[in-house]
């Protein structure tokens, strides 16, 4: 790669994120600051290179799913080979060269088509060779990807004004809202496998794209590290217009705005432990529930599905009360040994660790509460699932919003459930997965934060204060951080935020969310092919063999249903102790606060120290500051029972078909 004295950022983003007003805003910014600025933006629809482009992205050669990512890759790359020579003379004469999308659109684009992962990396190897190494074209120092959800885009782009390259209000990529979510999937692979050149930037929140000011100040934050310390110019003060006047709200918005204000509870006396936690996920939706299956007198309810033939519906019945006959004999084996071993509280730690057992089919009675506007946002997601149980809640929660009006959402594609059905588990499982992975980070580097410790303290801009700061040398950044950490009046910390995918069990995702931990949580739906953990104290009562017969069990009853083709109803059969994967967001601030003297004993405890472990390999002075902070506050109570660490069980379990 040629080294140049200017820079190459590179805008990519979901159709409809505002990309294009970031994209001024940025320059303008750029320009203020006092850096000479070069723009380009691709495909350049004006010039005769984008002629098959536009003919593409017209339709005129078929649907754009039909014609061949490499075939469509050419006519994007030759439109950029003619764009080269005026990129390398930018960067040469030390300019800061931003384009409005790059190759990597075409990467995500075209990529998406492929519905094999490997076939899919074998494009990417073939598109950056045939862009590169082939055409030669200036390569990015950074690519920074404006993330939208699918379904906020398509709405976006509705509301863009007409195009000169097309006639249609959505060209044949935007048109295809299944298209944009394999886009963004796409771009979320290219972010994971090539994270050093493509960053992704949160653009949304709760369903609801972020304001102008505060994108632009995230791609500002992750930009700033490439920048050259002195601008070749003086920076000039400017007044930056954040975008056309937004048009006049429709007739039916004002009447929304009591939702926001108004609250709502729903108690429901029968709900399966899988609705819980559909119900859970729900962002600004609070969540209680009795313990399941805790009296030993009392005949353990379970959530029975429609629709099953005779047979299945017995064989169901039957798993059912045999896993809650195990429940109770294990229950009441553990009781009796840790009254040997003379713990406290028996019969309550006994049942905290035999409840991985309880299948999620177990009912209990649940209150939901939350705004009207979150209320409505439930109702609308669960009356679209597939899951005749969550449909019910959904009617449910209708009746109590008095006929108001629902917050749409779109329902899954059959094109996206077809792309899902797996025939074979054990064989998508990889050997080795990681039960704990950081997607994504802010800021890149921790003594970023420092200039946001700083300015509640004085009356300088924020990039004053960074441009101050970048002068200081390591030791005075690094006593600086500290400090702040450790200063319980700052608000430094809410600003590192962390994402994060995790493998574990409904247990521990359970306590994340009721401690507050969790923020945009996302889980898959429950499974058994992530295997499951047997408890220490378990195997110490000698009940391990029991223990393992309620997870068969499971295993058999879950086989029965999918080889019937029940791919929602199989869930139920699923136990608490399976594990399962789901992803979550959390600021350091909340890690500092829940991780205070929370010692290794449960999977809750173990996944929080691995979350702080990793914390420490990318902002190593804030882990160790945060590990600091933790050890002087109080102790908390361990949510969970001890395990001990060994293999999963899913390898030595084969799936029944």
């Amino acid at each position: 790669m040629q080294e140049y004295p200017g820079k190459f950022i590179v805008l990519e983003g979901s159709d409809g994120s505002g990309k294009t007003t970031q994209f001024r805003l940025l320059g303008e910014r750029l320009q203020a600051v006092g850096y000479e600025v070069a723009v380009f933006d691709f495909p350049r629809y004006d010039q005769p290179s984008s002629h098959f482009v536009k003919r593409y992205l017209n339709g005129d050669y078929g649907p754009a799913s039909q014609v061949n990512p490499y075939t469509a890759s050419m006519f994007y790359a030759l439109d950029r080979y003619e764009a080269a020579a005026d990129i390398r003379e930018a960067l040469e004469a030390g300019k800061i060269v931003l384009s409005n999308r790059y190759a990597g659109s075409n990467m995500a684009h075209q990529g998406s088509k492929f519905t094999d992962e490997a076939e899919q990396r074998g494009f990417f190897v073939w598109a950056d060779s045939l862009e590169f190494s082939l055409l030669g074209i200036p390569r990015p120092d950074l690519n920074l990807f404006l993330r939208v959800p699918a379904e906020i885009s398509f709405k976006l782009i509705g509301e863009k004004h007409k195009r000169s390259y097309t006639d249609k209000s959505h060209d044949q990529h935007e048109a295809d809202i299944n298209h944009l979510r394999k886009s963004v999937a796409t771009y979320d692979l290219l972010c994971q496998l090539f994270p050093k050149d493509f960053i992704a930037v949160e653009c949304s929140e709760n369903g609801q794209i972020l304001s102008i000011p505060s994108i632009n100040n995230k791609i500002w934050e992750n930009l700033r590290p490439l920048l050259p310390p002195t601008p070749p110019n003086k920076g000039h003060k400017v007044v930056v217009q954040l975008g056309r006047p937004s048009p006049a709200p429709a007739a039916s918005e004002p009447a929304a705005a009591p939702l926001q204000v108004d609250q709502v509870t729903v108690k429901l006396n029968a709900t399966s432990l899988l609705a819980v936690g559909a119900l859970e996920a729900a962002a600004g939706i609070s969540v209680e529930f009795t313990k399941p299956w805790q009296s030993d007198n009392k005949q353990k309810p379970y959530y029975l599905p429609s629709g099953l033939s005779d047979k299945l519906a017995h064989d169901y019945n039957a798993g059912m009360k045999s896993l809650a006959k195990l429940q109770q004999q294990l229950q009441k084996s553990m009781a009796v040994y840790l009254r040997q071993q003379k713990m406290p509280e028996p019969e309550v730690l006994a049942y905290r660790t035999i409840s991985p057992v309880i299948p999620l089919a177990a009912l209990v009675p649940v209150t939901i509460s939350g705004s009207t506007l979150a209320v409505s946002r439930l109702a609308s997601q669960l009356q679209t699932s597939p899951n005749s149980e969550l449909k019910s809640i959904a009617g449910r929660l209708k009746q109590s919003l008095k006929n108001q009006v629902l917050a749409q959402k779109d329902a899954p594609t059959k094109a996206i459930s077809s792309l899902l059905e797996q025939d074979d588990l054990p064989g998508n499982i990889s050997a080795a997965v990681e039960p704990l992975k950081l997607l994504d980070y802010w800021p890149r580097s921790e003594f970023s934060l420092l200039a946001d410790g700083i300015y509640p303290y004085t009356d300088l801009g924020r990039d004053e204060i960074a441009m101050g700061v970048e002068r200081w040398t390591y030791e005075r950044k690094q006593s600086a951080l500290r400090t702040m950490v450790m200063d319980p009046g700052n608000q430094v910390l809410n600003k590192a935020q962390y994402r994060w995918d995790v493998i574990s069990n409904r247990l521990a995702l359970s306590d994340a969310v009721g401690r507050g931990l969790v923020n945009e949580l996302q889980a898959q739906a429950p499974t058994v092919r992530y295997g499951y953990e047997v408890p220490e104290l378990v195997e110490r009562a000698g009940l391990e063999n029991e223990f393992m017969e309620c997870f068969d069990t499971s295993l058999q009853l879950y086989s029965q249903l999918q080889a019937a083709s029940k791919d929602v109803e199989m869930s139920y059969a699923v136990l608490l102790g399976h594990k399962l994967r789901w992803q979550f967001s959390v600021n350091a601030k909340e890690l500092a606060n829940e991780s205070a003297g929370t010692k290794a004993k449960s999977t809750y405890a173990e996944l929080l120290n691995s979350i702080m472990e990793k914390v420490a390999e990318v902002h190593p002075i804030l882990g160790t500051a945060l590990g600091q902070l933790a050890e002087s506050q109080p102790s908390k109570s361990d949510p969970d029972v001890p395990i001990k660490k060994k293999r999963s069980r899913r390898r030595s379990r084969k799936t029944r078909r």
